[in-house]
C-alpha cells in the first residue's frame, strides 16, 4: 500500500533505457528508495525495469502507472530529451495531475522532479520542465556523478528530503480536502413530482 492511499504509486521514475546501461538508474532508484523509506516505510516506486512481464501491453500499463502516481521523477539526459516515449510519459503525468483534484502544483512545488543526469542548456529542456530548477546529479564539469561517489550520496539526500516533504504535503492536502459533493438525485420516472 502506498504512502498516499489515493494513488497506486507514490513515485514513477521516467527515464531513457540507455541511461541504465551501466546501472546508473538502478542504483539511483535503490538509493532514493532507501533514503525516503527511512521516514515513509510504505513508499511505493514504480519503474519498468522489473515490473513489466513479457506479455504485458506496456503502453497501456505504463500510461496507467504514470497516471496513478503521486509524483514523477524525470531522469533528464540527452537520451531522455530525444525520446518521444519519455516525453509522452511526462505529458501523461501532467494530464492526470491537472485533473486529479490536487493539481500539478502543491503550494509552489511541482509534483515533478527534474533529475539532471548531466548539465544541459536550459533551452533544451522539455517545455514541461522549464519552470522548475531541477536536481543536479552532475559534477563541476557537467558530467554525471558516479553512484559510488560522495557527490551522488549528497545529491540523493537532498532529493530524498524534497521528495519526503512533497509526499507529506500531498498527503496532507488529500486528507484535508473536503469530500466531493454528491450529485443530485434525479427523480424516478414513475415518481410523482409537482
Amino acid at each position: 500500500m502506498p504512502y498516499i492511499p489515493r494513488f497506486t504509486n507514490d513515485i514513477f521514475i521516467s527515464y531513457a533505457h540507455d541511461n541504465n546501461a551501466d546501472g546508473w538508474v538502478t542504483n539511483f532508484r535503490a538509493a532514493i528508495e532507501r533514503e525516503v523509506r527511512e521516514s515513509l516505510p510504505n513508499l511505493t516506486i514504480w519503474w519498468d525495469k522489473d515490473q513489466l512481464r513479457g506479455n504485458t501491453e506496456f503502453d497501456r500499463e505504463i500510461e496507467e502507472k504514470v497516471k496513478s502516481s503521486a509524483i514523477l521523477l524525470a531522469i533528464n539526459s540527452e537520451r531522455y530529451l530525444a525520446s518521444d516515449y519519455c516525453l509522452k510519459e511526462l505529458d501523461w503525468f501532467y494530464e492526470a495531475a491537472e485533473s486529479d483534484g490536487i493539481g500539478i502544483r502543491v503550494g509552489n512545488q511541482r509534483r515533478v522532479f527534474n533529475v539532471l543526469k548531466r548539465k544541459y542548456d536550459h533551452d533544451n529542456w522539455p517545455e514541461r520542465l522549464k519552470n522548475i530548477s531541477g536536481n543536479p546529479f552532475y559534477d563541476s564539469e557537467g558530467y554525471q556523478v558516479e553512484t559510488d561517489s560522495l557527490e551522488f550520496r549528497q545529491a540523493v539526500r537532498i532529493l530524498a528530503k524534497q521528495i519526503k516533504q512533497l509526499l507529506q504535503d500531498i498527503k496532507a492536502q488529500v486528507e484535508n480536502a473536503l469530500p466531493l459533493p454528491k450529485p443530485p438525485v434525479s427523480p424516478r420516472d414513475d415518481a410523482f413530482t409537482i
